[in-house]
């Protein structure tokens, strides 16, 4: 990560969420923030210069107006990419307790 820049981690599950929250506290990326987005709005704080999406075009529901959303929270000039991983595990995902 860039050391002055601030990086906002959006998922709409709770769980990860918090996992992502306690991840960045254990490894001390005090730039990164954890943050509870919607399925029709990421609800970013502010105006962010970069967006990049791995494999979460599939969780989304009403594709346009989460696009729509997101331009609005975007600086003039953003750059934004989007990957989608053809490796379907769930490596990043926290394990829940059943």
């Amino acid at each position: 990560m860039v050391p002055q820049g601030r990086v906002y981690a959006v998922d709409t599950e709770p769980d990860m969420v918090k996992y992502l929250g306690e991840r960045a506290k254990r490894e001390k990326l005090a730039n990164l923030l954890a943050v509870a987005g919607k399925p029709n709005d990421p609800g970013l704080p502010e105006k962010v210069d970069r967006v990049l999406m791995v494999d979460v075009y599939h969780h989304i529901g009403d594709r346009e107006r989460y696009f729509q959303r997101l331009r609005d929270y975007s600086s003039r000039g953003a750059k934004s990419r989007s990957s989608i991983s053809r490796n379907r595990r769930r490596w990043a995902r926290p394990r829940t307790s059943a």
